[in-house]
């Protein structure tokens, strides 16, 4: 890794004049007020609408011996030089809010992407050189920044507060001192709408294993089978809520409730189907119907959604078989 040098030019007099911003200097990215978080989303996924300025800089007359090279500097605020994450499209500023940072991307006039780094700021050559027998030079950047989660799930905080970015300094390299042109920050509270609790990965796709069951248990139609088996679907929440869910399966049974018809084929039991309780109320679900099972409390707290799958007996005559029963279920935070 090299190492950038600035030291005072030997003939100072020669600096006429620096680059400068052309337009009346903008130092703030207002963030959108609110951004709403899709749990079910493949991170890292891009949150609300980007912000975009463009910067027009005019190098007029500048002096840049030797090498006839200047620079446009980015110094990073000190945090993003440890916490920052490179990417291919930018840099990803943390926020106040695990899960949640800010993609800064710089553009050059053609569109191309000025690849940024996190150690001692990103240095940005306009142009290389950008100066030609000192005749005037004009040049556009933009700047783009939004949203992005990186990571689940997001925490009880739901405020993203406005932080420093960087800093522009202009400099010729290995004359003269690094010239100030103003402090990029965002500005405004972002709030996050996110859901009160996400689900724990283990419980997005549930196996429930019952043990087998001999044909001489099932007596007539709506018999139950007691050897069933609990499971549960556990829940990270954050904040208080409701927590209501609903049961659906394209084999559920139009007769009897809570019960989902096994699958038919060879080799699958005939007669038989599986039925789900909730271990809370004592009663079978019933499909379709969102109904309240628990409460989160504000703060950090697991939730385990207790139920209970056994056999159920649907038709009069049983055929020995596997049961196999599918169906799914929708969470809703209030």
């Amino acid at each position: 890794m090299g190492m950038w040098q600035y030291a005072q030019a030997s003939e100072p007099e020669k600096h006429t004049k620096e680059c400068q911003f052309s337009q009346k200097f903008s130092a703030n990215f207002d963030m959108p007020k609110n951004v709403t978080v899709n749990e079910n989303a493949t991170l890292p996924v891009l949150l609300g609408n980007p912000v975009t300025k463009t910067y027009n800089i005019n190098c007029d007359n500048a002096f840049v011996p030797v090498d006839k090279t200047g620079f446009l500097v980015l110094k990073w605020h000190p945090d993003i030089i440890n916490a920052g994450r490179q990417t291919s499209d930018g840099i990803i500023v943390p926020s106040n809010l695990p899960g949640i940072g800010i993609l800064i991307t710089i553009r050059r006039q053609d569109g191309s992407v000025v690849p940024l780094n996190t150690y001692g700021g990103g240095i940005l050559p306009l142009r290389n050189p950008i100066f030609n027998n000192q005749k005037s030079q004009d040049h556009a950047i933009s700047i783009t920044a939004q949203f992005i989660q990186t990571a689940a799930p997001i925490q009880e905080i739901r405020m993203i507060k406005a932080r420093p970015l960087f800093q522009f300094n202009w400099v010729a390299m290995h004359y003269g001192v690094p010239v100030s042109q103003g402090d990029i920050a965002t500005t405004g509270s972002t709030f996050v709408d996110a859901p009160a609790c996400s689900l724990d990965p283990g419980s997005k796709h549930t196996t429930v294993t019952l043990p087998d069951a001999n044909r001489g248990l099932f007596k007539g139609k709506t018999t139950v089978v007691a050897t069933g088996q609990p499971f549960h679907i556990k829940l990270n929440c954050y904040v208080k809520s409701s927590i209501k869910i609903s049961f659906s399966s394209h084999q559920k049974s139009i007769k009897y409730a809570g019960v989902i018809h096994s699958a038919s084929g060879s080799g699958f039991a005939k007669g038989i189907g599986v039925q789900i309780l909730s271990i809370k109320t004592g009663n079978p679900v019933t499909f379709d119907q969102p109904f309240i099972l628990d409460t989160s409390e504000d703060g950090r707290s697991t939730r385990l959604l207790q139920f209970y799958a056994r056999y159920f007996q649907t038709e009069s005559r049983v055929t020995p078989g596997k049961v196999q029963a599918e169906g799914t279920y929708l969470l809703e935070y209030q």
